[in-house]
């Protein structure tokens, strides 16, 4: 009888199902987590409660804690992180109101807490990526006076210099960097009506004379023109659309800016939030935060968008924020809920949604201009014939037919990408991560920023060896090699599966995987043996993953061997430490020889078209079958006898027995017999 024994252990699950908590309790853990402010730790004992959100039926969710040093953010449900935001400052105006913005952003927390409790839903929460970063950025710098003194003026009142020229100028005051900057632009000023001319080589920074903070009146006449002449260049080099009381940029227009007015290394890559989980996200921070400095951040709230500094880390999973107001409501916050709060400025809201960052922000050197990288991002494409969602039929294509790829490949730049470079729909296989380009198109011209391609139609290719392949929409520029687009978690994909010597392929739509994480499997096993292999398994997606696993053992693309499957459930953005004992496997072809060379594989069932699809790429082992010649014993008959390698007895004559290897016993003389394959 085949059996398996399966033992799953959770170790470390990062999203948890929580329970409420009284505002006391609410207190206590942060006092248990004793979190920092800069230099000083936060003394929650001084802490009061201050506001109570709460649902719709009457549940606490949030609550607000004050103090004379400052404020704390914290969940009325343990499933969250003790804090969600902390920062410095009065939060109340003169007649006891909170900022409107600050209270929206208590409502958004409200609310997405409310439902994280009615559903019974797993919180995301990202743990620490590293160990703590002190802020970065000593300057508290604002949009008004002085740092608007060379803004051009409209109905006699000068403009403001816009969030993205502040948060530039930032940046680059932590740099020190360039003295000098390189080249023109004239653009057109919409909200003012004026052309806007600038000559960036006329620009001389006096960093020297720039002061951290101007909000003292004993910064001199040059000390405020070093700063007024900095933000005003910085300005016009991201064609700020000036106006008095809002000026706006695209933070992407500040990545060309760097790069083109202000000599910055082509090491500048621009992200979005949206194309990573929140794990991968904090890490690409942290990463650049550690190696560059300051990153240049943007986001969206409910009726404005801002760009803003992230700065520090605290090392216990909240970034820190510089967000260009003069210094107010500087502070940590999780990176899902950006909300800063300033007092009687209502429009300041929380920049939750949209949010993007230029990352590895640093001067071109000399001898190492930097690294030039393509952020391609790949909308979720379709294929048309594909056994998908509300299709269960079989669509068997073979190789010349015809098939409808549809998607679209967006260039988010920094750069262009060069004429000559190819694009192409890899099949890649997903048990040893072989890459086979087909439909090759190369660019007539210049794939420029912001700009869209897709070619729709493509032909199966001929050469595809038996096996699964994943597809992909992947690209070649200059002699980088083949590189991958950036496909947004949870987006559409396909899986290709090729039968019959290469002849036979049905595209199946693939619905996403765990990952392996980390995974101790051995170089070789025994067939007769019991094992247990060991693996972490992550879902790096916000949703639950629940479905079956199993062990496969591959060769020449096709799955000869598993273990019984066993359901798996991992919460969004979760982990598993998996324990798996298998004591014996089913074959394909139970009577063939097993033993030999494999890839062996940890597999979770796809939901369409009967596949398993690999949590990463296989592992060559070695498989050995020591049973049957140890098992088998005479059992007193003088004839002979004839067993599988399972200790069966078979039938005597020969001839009605299937390929494969099998043992003969007669008398005390033990040989073994192998019937090849026809």
């Amino acid at each position: 009888m085949k059996y398996i024994h399966i033992l799953f252990f959770i170790l470390c699950s990062l999203p948890v199902f929580g329970a409420p908590v009284t505002p006391e309790a609410a207190l206590t853990r942060l006092c248990r987590q004793n979190f920092s402010r800069g230099q000083c730790q936060v003394k929650t004992l001084r802490y009061r409660i201050s506001e109570i959100m709460t649902d719709s039926y009457g549940n606490n969710t949030v609550y607000l804690f004050d103090s004379e040093d400052g404020f704390v953010v914290a969940p009325a449900d343990d499933a969250l992180p003790a804090v969600l935001g902390y920062g410095d400052g009065e939060m109340y105006d003169a007649a006891g109101n909170l900022p409107i913005g600050f209270c929206e952003w208590l409502q958004y927390i409200s609310g997405r807490i409310s439902d994280i409790a009615a559903r019974g839903n797993a919180v995301i929460y990202s743990p620490s990526v590293g160990e703590a970063i002190a802020p970065l950025c000593t300057t508290i710098w604002g949009q008004g006076e002085p740092f608007n003194l060379e803004c051009p003026e409209y109905d006699g009142e000068k403009c403001l210099s816009g969030c993205v020229a502040t948060a530039m100028a930032q940046v680059m005051k932590y740099h020190n960097s360039p003295y000098q900057g390189k080249g023109e632009l004239t653009y057109r000023a919409g909200k003012i009506g004026k052309d806007i001319y600038t000559d960036f080589s006329q620009y001389a920074l006096d960093w020297e004379n720039m002061l951290d903070d101007y909000s003292t009146s004993s910064a001199t006449g040059q000390q405020r023109q070093a700063v007024a002449h900095l933000l005003r260049g910085v300005g016009g080099s991201v064609r700020m659309n000036y106006f008095p009381t809002a000026s706006g940029a695209d933070v992407n227009d500040a990545t060309q800016a760097l790069l083109k007015y202000w000599d910055y290394s082509d090491d500048i890559r621009y992200m979005r939030r949206g194309w990573f989980t929140l794990h991968d996200w904090s890490r690409l921070l942290y990463d650049a935060l550690k190696n560059y400095g300051p990153i240049l951040y943007g986001g969206f709230s409910m009726s404005s968008a801002h760009a803003f500094v992230c700065d520090g880390y605290d090392g216990e999973g909240l970034f820190h924020f510089n967000w260009g107001w003069d210094g107010k409501a500087d502070g940590y916050f999780a990176i899902d809920f950006l909300n800063p709060v300033v007092k009687d400025e209502p429009w300041k809201t929380g920049y939750n949604n949209s949010q993007s960052a230029l990352l590895n922000i640093h001067p071109r050197l000399p001898d190492n201009p930097g690294t030039p990288a393509y952020a391609v991002w790949l909308d979720s494409y379709y294929i048309i014939p594909a056994t998908g969602y509300g299709d269960a039929s079989s669509h068997i294509l073979h190789p010349g037919d015809s098939f409808k790829m549809t998607g679209q490949c967006d260039n988010y730049g920094p750069f262009e990408i060069p004429a000559g470079s190819k694009f192409a729909t890899v099949f890649r296989s997903v048990y040893d991560g072989t890459a086979i380009p087909s439909n090759i198109v190369e660019l007539k011209s210049d794939f420029r920023i912001y700009s869209s391609f897709d070619s729709e139609m493509k032909i199966v290719p001929d050469g595809l060896s038996d096996g699964l392949y994943s597809l992909e929409n992947d690209f070649y520029i200059d002699s980088s090699g083949w590189g991958h687009g950036i496909l947004m978690p949870g987006s559409t994909r396909y899986c290709a599966l090729v039968e019959n010597n290469g002849s036979d392929i049905r595209f199946i739509e693939s619905i996403f995987s765990a990952k392996i994480e980390d995974a101790d499997f051995p170089d070789q096993l025994d067939l007769n043996s019991s094992i247990v292999f060991h693996a972490t398994i992550c879902n790096s997606i916000s949703r639950n993953i629940e479905r079956p696993v199993r062990i496969e053992l591959i060769q020449d693309g096709i799955v000869k061997g598993w273990s019984q499957w066993v359901d798996a459930a991992l919460g969004p953005e979760g982990t598993m430490d998996l324990q798996l004992r298998v004591d014996n496997w089913t074959w394909k072809e139970e009577s063939a020889p097993h033993a030999g060379d494999y890839l062996l594989c940890l597999s979770m069932r796809n939901t369409y078209g009967d596949i398993w699809i690999p949590m990463g790429h296989g592992k060559k082992v070695i498989v050995m079958d020591s049973a049957a010649i140890d098992d088998v014993k005479d059992e007193g008959n003088s004839c002979d006898a004839i067993y599988d390698l399972h200790g069966r007895k078979m039938s005597d004559d020969i001839n009605s027995l299937a390929p494969g290897v099998y043992i003969k016993v007669n008398e005390a003389t033990v040989s073994k017999i192998i019937l090849p394959f026809k």
